[in-house]
């Protein structure tokens, strides 16, 4: 079986880059993506890739969403030549939000099943691991002949994220669904959706239902669920967020939009929580982050 990892971060853009992604390895994940990174970006602006942080510490994936399968092919080659460290590469087929869809890209993808097989075989030549993440088609004859169209092109596996295009992020995830392309297909099948615990994702695979699968806004506010770990008090969660200013000032990273999105958080559930919240999400540097966290 060919996976990066059995436990992983599931990719989630604005809040999985690089020192969030650090933190959930720190504690547990096995594997991550970058997520959702313009195919068509990289291919007409090489500084466009540049920008894009990663480590050779990390268990890292490259996710891109696009629909030129040429513009995949330039930018799996300036990803083997600018990011060596980088061996999984995944198309995104799942992402409903308009900014990724409004070209045709993301979950628009899973009416083009021809599309997103000519693209993983454009990706499959250049040497990378190669999966789709993608959602469920209305129905099921529809969502597994797209699996096997991929499948055939050369993926290597299928993530699945057990919602319609048209739930977006609500409702429950058809865990059945994913059983039944797990049952379908011959590559491995990660499940994606509602997953709380790592106890709960081994279930699932030990019930048949996938291979390995992906934690994904559960691990927000909690990224110590990945080896059991949790967030109980506010001190605790000042912890956590000092790990993690320290990951960005080790790597130098100072986004300060993304560093408030993630620093908020950690602080829910419990007394006080709001109230840092609110001070973290006016905070004008990450100077006063570390302030209101002493």
């Amino acid at each position: 079986m060919t996976l990066p990892g059995k436990v992983m971060l599931a990719p989630m853009a604005d809040f999985t880059e690089l020192p969030f992604r650090m933190l959930c390895e720190k504690y547990g994940a096995e594997a991550s993506l970058v997520p959702l990174v313009s195919a068509t970006g990289i291919a007409n602006n090489i500084e466009y890739l540049k920008r894009i942080r990663i480590s050779e510490k990390e268990n890292a994936g490259f996710q891109m969403f696009g629909t030129n399968p040429e513009h995949f092919d330039i930018s799996a080659k300036l990803i083997r030549d600018e990011m060596p460290s980088i061996k999984w590469l995944d198309l995104n087929c799942g992402c409903p939000s308009p900014r990724t869809t409004a070209g045709g890209a993301g979950s628009k993808m899973l009416k083009k099943p021809e599309l997103a097989a000519e693209i993983v075989s454009v990706l499959k030549k250049n040497d990378f691991l190669i999966s789709v993440k993608m959602r469920l088609l209305p129905e099921m004859e529809d969502t597994i002949g797209f699996c096997k169209e991929i499948e055939k092109a050369g993926a290597d596996f299928i993530t699945v994220h057990g919602r319609t295009e048209a739930q977006g992020y609500s409702g429950n995830a058809d865990w059945e669904a994913i059983k039944q392309i797990h049952e379908a297909v011959g590559i491995p099948v990660v499940g994606n959706g509602d997953i709380q615990t790592v106890g709960e994702g081994e279930k699932r695979i030990k019930d048949g239902y996938a291979d390995a699968f992906m934690i994904g806004r559960a691990a927000l506010s909690n990224p110590k669920l990945f080896n059991g770990g949790s967030i109980g008090s506010l001190e605790e969660a000042k912890k956590l967020l000092r790990e993690y200013l320290g990951i960005c000032e080790e790597k130098e990273y100072s986004e300060l939009n993304n560093i408030r999105l993630v620093s908020i958080q950690f602080f829910r559930g419990f007394r006080g929580s709001s109230d840092i919240r609110n001070r973290l999400a006016r905070a004008q540097n990450i100077e006063d982050i570390k302030v209101f966290i002493q």
